[in-house]
């Protein structure tokens, strides 16, 4: 891909990121600070790949790391570069290339970054000014920070999944790590509000990140509703204690579904519109929001006989004319076709190598300075001769050494 005059006015342009950060929540940081103009270089080695590189699915379905559409996603607008951290010499490397960087990002187990040398501490002698953030599973400091954790296990960590299943059963874990991409927007958010304090005082900053407390964040409620009245929150299915109703109904086709929420009583009255006013609301037990809510299970059941007999499709479309929020469950597929999202390049249609792909677009949608995917995933160790070569400025000669004794592999 080659730079358009749009790329000029990119947010980040100029500033470099590395990103030694492995899975999910450190690529989501240094991608989303790349898409809009950021230099964001992954550092690896063959010795430790990045885990996103395992797993399925891969293009073509041919299982090589450099074919991992999860890579293909989360490291677009990112240069490649091997080297072992635990050689002299590739610290070496590294150190100099951090004296020409503005972000350092790492989410390896606290300590480690330390005994390699490549601590906050030792980083800022050779650049007063940097910003460096790690996330980590519970923060840097306190009696669990060396706990190992994954996005998935976050999950329940931070009460996520104890809320999460049916209506007085055991909790079901939501079945990805949702933790992780959450945790990458936080993150991101985090290195921009250094980079300000930075501009403004000429300072660096290390930000210590607990993934744990972030998601914990996001249950407020059930939080001071516990503080307050000493009530645990527990599995609710798709019941609301505000909305009725609200809940996923069944529809035409195989595991086809319409989530219906209901707030006010004009969202009310626009249901009772879009049904074509049915002899059932004239009963007793749905006369008002305090009665349809004691008696949720048997509205339910109506409103499933109406669903049942239109594609879920049809039915939402019949629903939002009314001013009611409803919505098909969505598939892959669904989404992936969806004329909406092609409106808005939520998918964007990329060349690479292998082939032309698929990956997800911007969300974030800037005015003036829009972000763009300009450089597909690079390949393991790609632009080893662009980062030590050219701009490090190591001689040709002695890059084949690295290369031959592993120092960069």
């Amino acid at each position: 891909m080659t730079e358009t005059s749009q790329d000029t006015v990119l947010p980040f342009k100029g500033l470099r990121v590395l990103n030694f950060g492995w899975y999910w929540v450190c690529a989501v940081i240094a991608h989303i600070l790349a898409d809009m103009g950021a230099e964001a270089i992954k550092v690896e080695s063959w010795q430790r790949l990045e885990v996103l590189k395992s797993l399925a699915p891969f293009l073509g379905g041919i299982e090589e790391p450099d074919r991992c559409m999860w890579a293909h996603n989360l490291s677009r607008n990112n240069l490649g570069i091997t080297v072992d951290l635990r050689s002299k010499r590739g610290r070496e490397l590294i150190l100099d290339l951090v004296r020409q960087s503005d972000v350092v990002v790492e989410n390896w187990t606290p300590g480690t970054m330390k005994k390699l040398g490549l601590d906050y501490e030792s980083l800022r002698r050779v650049r007063p000014d940097l910003v460096m953030i790690s996330p980590s599973g519970a923060g840097q400091t306190g009696p669990l920070h060396h706990i190992s954790t994954y996005g998935s296990v976050l999950g329940p960590l931070a009460g996520l999944d104890g809320m999460n299943g049916y209506e007085g059963e055991r909790p079901i874990p939501f079945g990805m790590a949702l933790p992780d991409p959450i945790a990458g927007v936080f993150g991101a958010y985090a290195v921009l509000a250094a980079l300000r304090h930075r501009n403004e005082t000429g300072e660096g900053r290390y930000i210590d990140f607990s993934q744990w407390e972030a998601m914990t964040s996001t249950l407020g409620v059930p939080l001071l509703d516990y503080h307050w009245n000493r009530r645990v929150a527990t599995p609710m299915g798709n019941r609301s204690p505000i909305f009725v109703p609200h809940n996923v109904y069944p529809c035409q086709g195989e595991d086809n579904w319409l989530s219906i929420a209901v707030y006010s009583e004009e969202e009310w009255r626009g249901l009772c519109r879009a049904l074509g006013e049915p002899p059932w609301l004239d009963d007793p037990r749905f006369a008002d929001k305090f009665r349809r809510k004691r008696h949720e299970p048997e509205l339910d059941e109506c409103i499933a006989q109406w669903t049942r007999e239109r594609s879920h499709y049809d039915a939402a479309a019949l629903l939002q004319a009314e001013g009611v929020a409803a919505f098909p469950a969505s598939s892959a597929r669904d989404l992936y076709t969806d004329p909406h999202w092609k409106a808005r390049d939520a998918w964007l249609e990329v060349e690479h190598p292998y082939g032309r792909e698929v990956i997800y677009g911007l969300h974030l949608k800037f005015s003036d300075t829009p972000g763009s995917v300009r450089t597909n995933c690079p390949f393991i160790g790609e632009h080893n001769g662009l980062v030590f070569g050219d701009l490090l400025g190591v001689p040709a000669g002695e890059l084949a050494h690295l290369e031959e004794t592993k120092v960069l592999y």
